[in-house]
C-alpha cells in the first residue's frame, strides 16, 4: 500500500494523532535501551509527546517560541519534536557536533527560550554560549547523569537545568490542561514547524523557515513515488539535525510504518544485521566502506577467488542491465547469475538484511559505477537531492525508474530547470517562507516567480533526469554528506606564517586534505639562518619545516568542526602563479586549474 498524510492533518502532529487514535497499540518505532531493542506503540509515543507538550506550556513557551534540539538520532528526539510544534512552537535542530561559536550564532539567531541536549557534551557547550543567548530560560538533558551536572554552577550565566524525565512526569500531571487543547484547535498549516540553519559555507548560517505544510507537501510527495505501508520497517540512522531525517520521520508516521532509530553511522553494520529494515536512507561514504572490504576480503582470498569475484560481479551486471531494459534474462544467463549469487553476491547483499528493498542515497555525489557495482549485488541504491530551503527532496531516483550519475526525476509538484548558466533552478510546494531575518539574502535565493537558485551546475535529460556536474559555489561536500566551506579553513590555515597557500580539497572524498604552499620569503630566512638550502624544493622537504606547518595545522584543527579538520596535507614544492594560470589576476585561487594539475598529489593523500 501507498501511504499519504491524511486529509484532516492540519500540521505534522496531526499525523501522530490520527495513529495514536486508530492504531494506539500497533508496534511504531524501536530503540536499542540497555543493549536490547525495544518498542514503542503508536499511543505511547503520542502520550509522550503530549506530556512533553504540556510541560512546555507549563514553562511558557508560546506560539512561535524557537526551542532548540541538540542530540543524536533516537527517539526522544522525535518526541520534543512533535511536542514542540504540537503547541506553535518552533524546533531548531543543532548537529551534536556542532561548534560553540555556531552554537551561539543559531541560538542567538532563533531567540531560543529553551534547549533539549543530550548529555554532558552538549549541556557544557549550550552552557558556554548563554553569553549571547539572553532569551534562554531553561536546559532539559535527555541524558539523566548529565541532568544536574551544570545546574547552579557558579557563573554569570545560570539557568535552570532539568532533565528529560522530569519534563514527562511533570507533563502527565497536567496532560488534560485546557491550554493544551485550546493551543491544539489553532493549529495551523501556516504556522512554522521549524528553523533549519544552513551549514554557514557561504557566510555566517542562515535559518531556513519552514511551515507545517510546506514539511507536510514534502512527506505527501514522497509517499506519492515510494511505496511504503504498515509492514515496512526504516532503519534511521541520519542525524535528525538534518531536514532530510526529519521528513523520514514523517514519512514513517504518515504510512503508519515501522521504524528502528540506529546508533549512527558508526554502528551501521551491526544494526542492518539486526533490523533487517526494508529501506533505509544513508551517505555514499558507507556504500564505499561496503565496496572497499568486499573487494578487499576477495583479494585477501587470492587470485582464484579475485577471479570468481569479478566473473560474479559482471554476470550480475549483465542481469541488471537486462532486467532494466524490460528483458528477461537468456537461460544461460539466468543459470549463470544464480550460480553466481549463491557464490559471491550473496555475500554482499546479505550484509544490508534479508527484508532490503531499496537504500536511499544522498548529501553527496554517488559514485554511478558503486550504484551499479551493488546493483549486481541485488542492491538497489537510489541516488536524490534537495536542499533545504525547498524542505528536503526535490529530485530522487525509484524503484524501477532510475538512472545511473543522475539524481532522479522531480518528486510530484515539484519542478527544475536550468538557467543560462547551466545553473539548477527548483521550484516546489514545500519552498521555504525565506531566511529568518534576512530579506536580501532570501531575494537572492529565490527569484519573483519562486524559483530557487540552487548554486549547483546541472544537465536535465529528455526524460527530466536530473545530474548534478559542479558547484557554483566552492562548497565542499563530502563523502559522508558533511558541507564544509573551503575559503574559510583556507583563511584560517593562511594564519601560519609559513605558508603562501593554501587550497582545501575534499569534495566527495571521505575527508579534507590540503595542497600547501610556503612563503618563500619567511621560509627561506629560516632556512639561511640554520644553514640549511633554502630553494622552495629542498625546503618542502625539510622534517623540521614541515612540522612547524603541521603545528599550526593542528592548531586549526582546533578550530573546527571534527568533519572541517584536515586530516593530510602535502607541502608543494613550487608555489602557486599568475604565470601558470593557478591564480588569477587579482591573486584569487583558480581551482579548476589547481585540481587536475595536481590529482597526482591529492590522490596520494587518500592512498595512505
Amino acid at each position: 500500500m501507498t501511504g499519504a498524510p491524511p486529509a484532516e492533518a492540519l500540521d505534522v502532529f496531526g499525523l501522530l494523532e490520527a495513529q495514536a487514535r486508530t492504531h494506539p497499540d500497533r508496534v511504531a518505532a524501536r530503540s536499542r535501551r540497555g543493549g536490547a531493542w525495544r518498542w514503542s506503540t503508536w499511543g505511547e509515543l503520542f502520550d509522550a509527546a503530549r506530556a512533553v507538550a504540556s510541560a512546555l506550556l507549563d514553562r511558557g513557551v508560546r506560539r512561535g517560541d524557537a526551542v532548540a534540539l541538540m542530540a543524536n538520532t533516537r527517539e526522544e528526539w522525535t518526541v520534543v519534536d512533535f511536542a514542540v510544534t504540537s503547541i506553535g512552537a518552533v524546533t531548531v535542530p543543532l548537529y551534536p557536533t556542532a561548534t560553540e561559536g555556531r552554537i551561539a550564532h543559531v541560538l542567538a539567531d532563533a531567540s531560543a527560550v529553551l534547549a533539549v541536549v543530550e548529555g554532558v557534551t552538549e549541556l557544557a557547550r549550550v552552557h558556554a554560549a548563554l553569553g549571547a543567548v539572553p532569551s534562554m530560560r531553561e536546559i532539559v538533558v535527555i541524558d539523566p547523569r548529565a541532568s544536574d551536572s551544570l545546574d547552579g554552577a557558579p557563573g554569570e550565566h545560570c539557568i535552570p537545568v532539568s532533565s528529560y524525565a522530569d519534563l514527562l512526569r511533570g507533563g502527565r500531571a497536567h496532560t488534560g490542561s485546557a491550554s493544551f487543547d485550546e493551543r491544539r484547535r489553532s493549529a495551523s498549516p501556516a504556522d512554522v514547524a521549524t528553523l533549519v540553519y544552513t551549514s554557514g559555507t557561504t557566510g555566517p548560517p542562515r535559518g531556513v523557515i519552514l511551515t507545517h505544510r510546506a514539511l507536510l507537501s514534502q512527506t505527501k510527495a514522497l509517499l506519492r513515488v515510494f511505496t511504503i505501508g504498515r509492514d515496512d520497517e526504516q532503519l534511521l540512522v541520519l542525524p535528525l539535525a538534518h531536514i532530510f531525517a526529519k521528513v523520514l520521520v514523517l514519512v514513517h508516521v504518515a504510512s503508519g510504518s515501522r521504524l528502528a532509530y540506529g546508533d549512527g553511522p558508526n554502528r551501521l553494520t551491526r544494526d542492518l544485521a539486526e533490523v533487517e529494515p526494508t529501506f533505509f536512507a544513508t551517505v555514499p561514504r558507507f556504500l564505499e566502506k561496503v565496496y572497499a572490504v568486499a573487494n578487499d576480503a576477495a583479494r585477501a582470498e587470492g587470485p582464484l577467488k579475485a577471479a570468481l569475484w569479478a566473473w560474479a560481479v559482471d554476470v550480475g551486471k549483465r542481469k541488471a542491465s537486462r532486467r532494466a531494459r524490460g528483458l528477461v534474462p537468456k537461460p544461460l544467463l539466468a543459470a549463470q547469475a544464480r550460480y553466481a549469487d549463491k557464490l559471491v553476491l550473496a555475500r554482499v547483499r546479505n550484509a544490508f538484511g534479508r527484508r532490503l528493498r531499496f537504500v536511499i542515497s544522498g548529501a553527496a555525489p554517488l559514485p554511478p559505477e558503486l550504484a551499479e557495482w551493488l546493483l549486481a549485488c541485488g542492491v538497489t541504491v537510489l541516488e536524490g537531492y534537495g536542499l533545504t530551503e525547498l524542505g528536503g527532496a526535490s529530485h530522487v531516483n525509484r524503484p524501477g525508474r532510475f538512472r545511473f550519475g543522475t539524481v532522479g526525476q522531480p518528486l510530484p509538484g515539484y519542478e527544475a530547470k536550468l538557467h543560462g548558466d547551466g545553473e539548477v533552478l527548483l521550484r516546489g510546494p514545500s519552498m521555504m517562507q525565506g531566511y529568518r531575518g534576512d530579506g536580501s539574502a532570501t531575494s537572492a535565493a529565490v527569484d519573483e516567480d519562486g524559483w530557487l537558485h540552487t548554486g549547483d551546475i546541472g544537465k536535465i535529460d529528455d526524460d527530466g533526469f536530473l545530474a548534478i556536474q559542479d558547484r557554483k559555489k566552492d562548497v565542499i561536500v563530502t563523502a559522508g554528506g558533511s558541507n564544509a566551506s573551503p575559503q574559510n579553513i583556507e583563511s584560517a590555515l593562511l594564519e601560519s606564517p609559513w605558508l603562501a597557500h593554501a587550497v582545501v580539497i575534499g569534495d566527495g572524498r571521505p575527508y579534507l586534505v590540503a595542497l600547501l604552499t610556503l612563503d618563500e620569503a619567511v621560509c627561506r630566512r629560516w632556512a639561511v639562518e640554520r644553514g640549511r638550502p633554502s630553494d622552495l624544493a629542498s625546503l618542502a622537504k625539510d622534517p623540521e619545516l614541515v612540522a612547524l606547518v603541521e603545528l599550526d595545522v593542528e592548531s586549526v584543527n582546533r578550530r573546527l568542526a571534527s568533519y572541517e579538520t584536515i586530516k593530510r596535507f602535502t607541502v608543494l614544492p613550487t608555489q602557486f602563479s599568475r604565470n601558470t594560470g593557478e591564480l588569477t589576476e587579482l591573486g584569487k585561487l583558480r581551482r579548476d586549474v589547481i585540481r587536475p594539475r595536481y590529482e597526482a598529489e591529492i590522490d596520494a593523500l587518500y592512498a595512505r
